[in-house]
């Protein structure tokens, strides 16, 4: 077994490990499972020693196989520092990047951010996922994601603020010439409130949300287009509002409550070394949110 066939075993096996099944490593590295499976076998048959054990229901590292993982993720990053570091001089950053991003803020603000980025480093690839889900990020070998609201404690991951994300409540003038403007939070028990799902409600409101009519809807775009057709209240998010409220299609409902203020994030799978094709990434959204008075107020 050749040096060659060692270090494929070794990022087979850091990627099941890290992972959790063939499956997930094959999707990560862009192989088969069959290959996967084989580059570990001949890991293990090298130093005649089981790194993984096998069921059809779980897939758990050995004794032996935690301890090769701490230094086979210290070698790979070693590596991919070296790499990088020979590659410095190319000048601009290269590669492809799997990101996962909420559909509306990903189509009306990463992607443009991306693009420009490109601009400077056409060697850049995006593979972009649009969802709101707390996805899995090794497994599924997500390199970035961004995400609004509070995070899961997840020793895995890694956090970076860009920026925040205040909400407004809003109604179709339409609607509140039929149903009239609530004085209060109790007032809104004779009103329909279009929600992201019916599990969160609005629990940040003076009072406990007790709506004649709770319609969830799952997508900012989806609730936003609601509103304007006179369906309800919505909580929007104010950099998506603010053009309807300043054209009058939409009026702020409730402005004595306090609607929240979300942080926007990045995430991403810890590791020591970071490629350089995502840190380059990283840098250039938080400066772009920044500028963004948006998100930086």
């Amino acid at each position: 077994m050749g040096n060659d066939e060692v270090l494929s075993g070794l990022r087979a096996f850091v990627a099941v490990a890290d992972g959790g099944s063939f499956s997930a490593a094959a999707q990560r590295l862009g192989i088969s499972r069959s290959a996967v499976s084989k580059a570990v076998s001949r890991l293990e048959e090298r130093r005649r020693v089981r790194l993984l054990e096998r069921s059809q229901r779980q897939l758990r590292l050995t004794e032996a196989g935690e301890a090769l993982l701490v230094y086979a993720r210290r070698a790979l990053d070693a590596l991919a520092a070296a790499e990088e570091a020979l590659g410095a001089g190319a000048g601009a950053a290269a590669g492809r990047v799997r990101l996962s991003t909420p559909p509306l803020l990903g189509r009306l603000w990463l992607m443009p951010a991306l693009f420009a980025l490109r601009q400077r480093h056409a060697g850049l690839v995006f593979d972009i996922e649009f969802s709101t889900r707390a996805s899995e990020l090794v497994a599924e070998g997500v390199d970035l994601a961004l995400r609004v609201g509070a995070l899961p404690d997840r020793a895995e991951w890694v956090a970076r603020r860009l920026g925040r994300q205040p909400t407004v409540l809003v109604a179709a003038p339409v609607y509140l010439d039929n149903h009239g403007l609530p004085a209060a939070a109790g007032d809104l028990h004779a009103h329909t409130c279009l929600l992201q799902s019916r599990a969160g409600g609005w629990p940040w409101l003076s009072q406990p949300l007790q709506a004649r009519e709770q319609i969830a809807l799952g997508d900012s775009a989806a609730l936003c287009e609601a509103a304007l057709a006179g369906q309800g209240i919505a909580l929007l998010p104010q950099w998506l509002a603010a053009e309807h409220l300043q054209s009058d299609a939409l009026r702020p409902v409730l402005a004595r409550e306090r609607p929240p203020v979300l942080p926007i994030q990045l995430v991403w799978p810890r590791g020591e070394h970071l490629p350089r094709r995502v840190r380059t990434i990283i840098d250039a959204l938080a400066a772009a949110m920044a500028a963004d008075a948006r998100f930086s107020g």
